[in-house]
This record gives structure tokens, C-alpha cells and sequence, in this order.
């Protein structure tokens, strides 16, 4: 269970148990910083809507992209965000964000980006977001997994495209 609460003006979240790091505290809500792995055996059921997760992963998730993940309790669903920033020391320097959404087929405009397959994205000159939202009774660490392939599909093999045709 993720679970938030406040005790003599300390917070505190636990997450399968263990004793997550608040990372950030202010007058919006709390973040947390979990691992990966502490996500296993969790869904959205209980999940306070004033804690944000902050994830980091040596691997991007899998991605070699997005590093950095943050999830959100939005009431009636959980929001997956992973970020990609270009002062990311793993990004490589000549990754350029718009082109790679530009080479993303059957992209569908959005009032934050652009939406593909379920996921909405959106970029700034530094910075490239790809959302995922989920049904609070969605298993998290799979909706990850699933999320990370599918980023995969559309960015990963994009980006090889465009660094072989630069060789």
C-alpha cells in the first residue's frame, strides 16, 4: 500500500512497507522518492492525492531516454510522467525533441502535445514529457514496464534511425 500522513507536523510515506524519502514539501502536497522495484505489488487504491512518487533509473526505465518518473494521484486515475531533459548527463547532447516527435507516425494533436497510443506527449526546447494515465487498480510497476516499451517503440527506435542516418 502507498500511504501517506502527517504526525506533529513531520510527513511520512510508506510504500510496500518501507519508508519512503520525502524529497519536497510544500503548501500543493509531498514528494517521495521510491525505487522501482518497491512498486511490484502496487496499484493506485489508496494513493493520496496530495504525494507525488519521484523515480530515477540508471536505464531509463528501460529507454535510455527518460530517466525520471513522477507519479500523480489525479482522483480517478494515476498519471505516469516520464521526463527526458537535455541537461540529463545520460541524454546524449545532439538529441533534438522535436525532431523525434516529428518522426513519430499517426500523431494525433493535443491540447498539451500530441497524443499516440494512449500516450500524450509534449516538449520544450529541454525537455520531453510522455504521460501515461492508468485506472487506479492498475498494477503500477507493470504499467511502468508497459509504459517504457511502448516509449521504446516510438522513441528509441527513432532516435537509432536518425543517428544511422547521420553516420
Amino acid at each position: 500500500m502507498i500511504r501517506y500522513y502527517e504526525d506533529h507536523n513531520d510527513s511520512y510515506a510508506d510504500i510496500s512497507g518501507k519508508r519512503a524519502e520525502i524529497v519536497q514539501v510544500d503548501r500543493t502536497g509531498v514528494v517521495a522518492e521510491c525505487r522501482f522495484c518497491d512498486l511490484k505489488e502496487e496499484n493506485g487504491i489508496g494513493f493520496s492525492e496530495n504525494l507525488a512518487l519521484y523515480l530515477t533509473s540508471d536505464d531509463g526505465f528501460s529507454t535510455n531516454l527518460f530517466y525520471t518518473l513522477f507519479i500523480y494521484n489525479l482522483g480517478t486515475e494515476l498519471s505516469l510522467v516520464f521526463l527526458s531533459y537535455l541537461d540529463d548527463e545520460k541524454v546524449d547532447d545532439d538529441i533534438n525533441y522535436g525532431q523525434l516527435i516529428d518522426l513519430i507516425p499517426n500523431k494525433n494533436p493535443h491540447k498539451d502535445g500530441f497524443e499516440v497510443d494512449g500516450l500524450v506527449i509534449s516538449n520544450t526546447p529541454c525537455e520531453l514529457a510522455v504521460i501515461k494515465k492508468i485506472a487506479l487498480t492498475e498494477n503500477i510497476y507493470d504499467s511502468i514496464k508497459e509504459t517504457a516499451q511502448k516509449i521504446n517503440e516510438l522513441f528509441c527506435s527513432q532516435n537509432n534511425e536518425r543517428k544511422n542516418d547521420n553516420v
